[in-house]
């Protein structure tokens, strides 16, 4: 009881801080700002080829929706810690799994290695796409501070989208996920009620009929 009080009070300081992200956000975008017209007034030391330029730019935009992603998955993560959501979820769970059979059921073991290829495809994928960006667009360094400051503005612009996105996300998790949550795992129930009592139905049936031997054996007597 005492660590569920504690969870519902630092939901409570969080929601009470996601009704500001519009502000967050709006702060950020500013220093972003700030940060472009910087560059712009001080201008790059070099030029950069244009296929370089298409490479930092599509680089900047994975790092960005990294974040972005990121962030999102965090709002979720939150709202899933409300002691209410994780009633609904454990229930459905439950409800779901009297419909799976025993090799559809998920174990940590099938999480394990789900994640690891997920992992393998993704990260590292991720890890080597970028470094090979990198390595292509600056062999030998370009030595222009004005292209750091320009990824500055993007990290600021990426983090307002994302604090904005898991603002959005919380509140679309306890708004419409949750209630849709409760609504399918009370059908599914229903779903089970119905195989269930059409089940029985079926067995009183075959036990109501009675056998070629039961009949010669009445006839005899």
């Amino acid at each position: 009881m005492i660590k569920d009080e504690q969870q519902i009070e630092k939901n409570e300081k969080l929601i009470n801080l996601l009704l500001y992200t519009g502000i967050f956000a709006a702060g950020i975008s500013a220093v972003a700002y700030l940060v472009i017209t910087y560059v712009i007034v001080s201008g790059f030391k070099s030029a950069i080829d244009q296929d370089k330029q298409l490479m930092f730019a599509a680089l900047g935009a994975l790092f960005g929706i990294m974040i972005t992603g990121l962030l999102r998955n965090q709002g979720i993560s939150f709202a899933k810690q409300l002691p209410e959501c994780k009633e609904v979820m454990k229930e459905y769970h439950a409800t779901l799994n009297k419909t799976k059979s025993i090799k559809k059921m998920r174990t940590i073991k099938f999480y394990m290695i789900y994640n690891t290829i997920k992992d393998t495809f993704t990260k590292a994928g991720t890890i080597a796409v970028t470094t090979y960006l990198i390595l292509y667009i600056f062999t030998e360094g370009n030595g222009d501070y004005s292209l750091f400051m320009l990824a500055v503005s993007n990290i600021c612009m990426f983090a307002g989208f994302g604090l904005i996105a898991l603002a959005k996300t919380y509140n679309f998790y306890i708004e419409e996920h949750i209630p849709a949550i409760k609504e399918i795992t009370i059908k599914m129930k229903e779903q089970n009620e119905l195989i269930v009592t059409e089940t029985t139905l079926t067995i009183d049936q075959m036990g109501l009929i009675p056998s070629e031997g039961e009949i010669q054996n009445e006839r005899i007597y």
